[in-house]
This record gives C-alpha cells, structure tokens and sequence, in this order.
C-alpha cells in the first residue's frame, strides 16, 4: 500500500527532529567521554539480533509474495546483522585490547562502513524494485542468503588479514584520518 499523506507528513517530522536533534549534538562530538567497554557488545548484540530477526521475517514475506525487492531488502538486513557482529568481535576493548581476529586500527572502521552502506543500498534496490512481482523460488532465497553469508565473511577477512593494505581511517584508536572523514559523510548522505 502507498502511504496516506499523514504517513508522509509524520515522516517528514520525525526526519526534522532528527536533523534537529543531529544538529544539537554535533558541537559535542570531539568531547571524549569515559570508555565504557560493556557498551559496544551490549548495544551491538541488540542490534545484531534485531537485524536478523527482521531480514527471517522479510525473507518469509519476499517468499509469500514473490517480490525481489523484498528479497534485496531481507538480504540487506542479513548483511547488516553479519556486519554487526564482525564489528563487535573486533571492536578494541570489546572482547580483546585491540578486537579479535587480529584486527588491525583501521579494521572495526572499514566493517563499520559496510555494515553502514550495505542496508541503505539494499533499501534503494528495494526502492527501484517495489512494484515488481514475480515468483520466487526457494532457491533464489538460498542462493541470496549464500551470497550474503559469503560476502560478509570474505569482507571480513579482507579487513582482517588485510588491514594494512588498505587505506588508514584512524590515526590512533580516537582521531580519524582525512580520508575516514570523507568517507564518513559519504556514508552518512548515503543513509
């Protein structure tokens, strides 16, 4: 269903608040606040298993109507949750000083920009698809949640294995790089 114009309009407000909100806040951002190490797996684990409860219920609801688009979508919600949870395993502090899998000072910054563009390229795909209907197979909802499992782990273990081959976007564990910067705002105009 199209949303009723005061759907529209809510959403509108609740963008405003945000970018209000956004606004209010961000003369704040370079204040370092005491490190809290439980924070991250706390938060990160909520959002690990919400993203993947979501992305089972849209894989469910791409199948019963047939829709690639929602396919896209559900499949961009398991990206997400994969990328979370390799955030949070090598996130300095979490589980180890400087994160597992021998993660290295730029490696938690690179899963963090795919697990950040991954579902907002997902929701365009979804966007472009939403009015095409077609049968899906169970197969292509394997198949996609294969590709999907397999590009979070070879994604992972480039950034992993691989840290120091890529380009820098920390300093040190506080301060971010020019590059980490641009990257940042492409990812955040992205969203």
């Amino acid at each position: 269903m199209k949303p009723t114009v005061r759907q529209r309009r809510l959403t509108l407000v609740l963008a405003a608040v945000v970018l209000l909100a956004t606004g209010i806040v961000a003369p704040f951002g370079a204040i370092q606040l005491r490190r809290i190490d439980g924070y991250i797996p706390a938060i990160e684990s909520a959002i690990t298993i919400s993203d993947f409860f979501t992305a089972v219920l849209l894989f469910s609801q791409a199948k019963i109507v047939g829709s690639r688009g929602l396919l896209l979508l559900a499949s961009g919600y398991l990206f997400s949750a994969l990328m979370v949870f390799a955030h949070l395993l090598t996130f300095p502090g979490a589980f180890a000083p400087s994160g597992l899998f021998g993660a290295g000072l730029s490696t938690t910054a690179w899963l963090f920009l795919f697990w950040h563009l991954g579902l907002p390229v997902s929701v365009i795909g979804y966007a472009y698809l939403i009015d095409e209907r077609r049968t899906l197979t169970g197969s292509a909802i394997y198949l996609s949640v294969t590709f999907v499992i397999g590009l979070a782990c070879v994604l992972t273990w480039i950034v992993t294995a691989h840290d120091n081959a890529l380009p820098a976007l920390f300093v040190d564990q506080i301060h971010v790089t020019r590059l980490g910067s641009h990257i940042t705002s492409v990812v955040f105009l992205l969203a």
